[in-house]
């Protein structure tokens, strides 16, 4: 399992530079390849962008208000160019496989690195000892 705490602790240097509105331009760029698309609705609250490929292959998951992303290990491989501003604006952590456990989480460190990362905690749904990317993605985006 992945500390995903080592992770933020990776992350907290982007901070200062990191919020909504570079990420909406950064998407933008990404999207200008056609090959992409983005699932992210704001106005209901959700933290998270998602871009996926035109048939549906999850290729990242990018928060919004915190410069952590979540990205497939092909996810340079749509657009290199766009993909390279988020290697060098957020810290980038790559998996094979968004439904794997991969990551465990001190919930409460979590709070104090990462305020802007809004975590819903259900017990009964998440395990922080054994998650996987779409349980980050679910448990922030509710």
């Amino acid at each position: 399992m992945k500390d995903f705490i080592k992770e933020i602790e990776k992350a907290l240097p982007y901070k200062e530079n990191w919020n909504a509105d570079e990420l909406r331009k950064d998407v933008n760029v990404f999207l200008e390849s056609g090959n992409v698309q983005k699932h992210w609705d704001e106005n209901a609250g959700e933290q998270i962008c998602c871009l996926s490929t035109d048939d549906d292959k999850l290729l990242a998951l990018i928060h919004s208000r915190f410069p952590i992303g979540i990205v497939s290990h092909d996810f340079r491989k749509y657009d290199r160019k766009a993909g390279n501003i988020f290697f060098k604006r957020i810290h980038t952590v790559k998996v094979r496989d968004f439904n794997k456990p991969l990551f465990r989480v001190d919930l409460k460190k979590l709070k104090e690195l990462a305020p802007e990362i809004d975590w819903l905690y259900d017990p009964d749904a998440v395990d922080p000892q054994a998650f996987s990317t779409l349980d980050y993605y679910w448990s922030v985006n509710n």
